[in-house]
């Protein structure tokens, strides 16, 4: 499985906020699961996702939230 690209780690967000609402800080722990659970990756491969997708400005994560950005 190749690692998700920055706009679908956005996408898997998105997604993730529009299933729970009112959920608006979301751990980078918890995306990396969700990401892993979308694209059957491994926690390794989810967790450079995040973090690729955070370096390329697809998502910010500030004080304990993770926006889409």
């Amino acid at each position: 499985m190749n690692r998700p690209s920055p706009q679908r780690v956005a996408e898997i967000l998105r997604n993730l906020y529009h299933a729970q609402p009112g959920n608006e800080a979301l751990s980078p722990a918890e995306l990396a699961r969700a990401i892993q659970r979308e694209t059957t990756c491994s926690r390794a491969t989810a967790f450079r996702a995040v973090a690729d997708a955070v370096r390329t400005g697809a998502i910010r994560y500030t004080d304990a939230e993770t926006e889409a950005g």
